[in-house]
C-alpha cells in the first residue's frame, strides 16, 4: 500500500509538471479576457447608452438572442452589476470546457506522443495507479481554474460594485454548476482517450459533442415543439436571467445527472485502462 501511494504521489507530481504550462496560459488568457469585459461595466450606466443597447438587442432575430443568451428577453438591464457578470460568463464556461477536453484527452495520449509510456514501463507502477494518479490532475487543474476565475470575478465585481449589492453566494452557485459541466466534458475525453487506440482524436470528437448540445438548446429555444431537446444540453443551466439566483429543480437534476456521468465514465476508464495492452 505505501508503495502504491508514493507512485501515485510521483505519478501525480509528474503529471503536473508536464501540464502547469498550459494551465497557467489558459487561467491567465480567461482571467484577463473575463477582466477586460467587465472593464466595459461603467459604459453601461448610462440610460442613453442603455437605450441604445436595448434597441439594438429588440432588433436581433429571437434565434440570435437565443445564441447569446437573451433568449426572448425585452429591456435588458446591464446596469445590474451582477446580470453583466453572468451574461459575460457564458463565454468563459465555453473557453473552459475546450480547456477541459483537451486537457483530458492529452493527458492520456501523451503516453504516446511524447513516449510517457517509455516512462512509465520502467517504473513498477500499477495500471490502475497510473489512471487515477492522471485523473486526479484533471480534476486538480478543473477545480483550480474554476476556483481562479471565482476569485477573479469576486475581485472584479467588487471593484465595480458602487451600490453594495450581493453578488457572493450568486457567483459561488454559478461556479459550482459551471465546474459540474466542465468537469463532465473533460471526464469525457479522458475516459475515450482511456478506452480508445486513437487517443488523439477524442478531443474533437467530445468539442464536436458539446457544440452540438449547445446547438441543440438553442433550438430548443428558438422551436416550442423541440423544448424537449433542452434536457440534452447542460449549457442552459447558465440563463442569463436565473444564473446564480438559487438552484432549481431543474439545476439540481443536471448537478446530479452530471456528477453521476463523470463518476460512471471514470469507472468505465478504469475498468478499459487496466485491461488495455499500453505497448507501443
Amino acid at each position: 500500500m505505501n508503495h502504491n501511494n508514493k507512485s501515485y504521489r510521483n505519478l501525480y507530481r509528474f503529471e503536473v509538471r508536464q501540464n502547469y504550462r498550459s494551465f497557467i496560459i489558459w487561467i491567465l488568457v480567461i482571467i484577463g479576457v473575463m477582466v477586460l469585459f467587465m472593464s466595459t461595466y461603467p459604459s453601461f450606466q448610462s440610460a442613453d447608452y442603455m437605450q441604445l443597447v436595448n434597441a439594438k438587442i429588440d432588433a436581433l432575430p429571437k434565434g440570435f438572442g437565443v445564441a447569446f443568451g437573451l433568449g426572448g428577453i425585452t429591456g435588458i438591464n446591464f446596469k445590474d452589476l451582477y446580470f453583466f457578470y453572468s451574461y459575460m460568463s457564458q463565454f468563459y464556461v465555453i473557453a473552459i470546457v475546450i480547456y477541459a477536453i483537451s486537457l483530458g484527452s492529452n493527458i492520456i495520449s501523451k503516453e504516446n506522443s511524447e513516449k510517457h509510456i517509455d516512462y512509465l514501463a520502467t517504473k513498477p507502477i500499477r495500471k490502475g495507479t497510473i489512471i487515477i494518479a492522471k485523473y486526479s490532475v484533471l480534476v486538480t487543474f478543473i477545480l483550480a481554474i474554476t476556483i481562479g476565475l471565482l476569485v477573479a470575478g469576486c475581485l472584479t465585481i467588487l471593484t465595480l460594485n458602487t451600490n453594495n449589492s450581493p453578488f457572493f453566494y450568486q457567483i459561488i452557485r454559478l461556479s459550482v454548476k459551471s465546474f459540474l459541466v466542465y468537469l463532465f466534458f473533460g471526464t469525457l475525453a479522458f475516459s475515450i482517450s482511456a478506452a480508445s487506440k486513437k487517443t488523439s482524436r477524442s478531443s474533437l470528437f467530445v468539442a464536436g459533442l458539446f457544440f452540438i448540445s449547445y446547438l441543440t438548446g438553442i433550438i430548443s429555444q428558438i422551436q416550442p415543439k423541440f423544448e424537449s431537446l433542452k434536457y440534452l444540453s447542460p449549457f442552459f443551466m447558465f440563463e442569463t436571467t436565473k444564473a446564480g439566483q438559487g438552484f432549481s429543480q431543474q439545476d439540481y437534476l443536471y448537478m446530479l445527472a452530471l456528477t453521476l456521468a463523470s463518476t460512471v465514465l471514470v469507472v468505465i476508464a478504469y475498468w478499459r485502462y487496466t485491461t488495455k495492452d499500453l505497448s507501443l
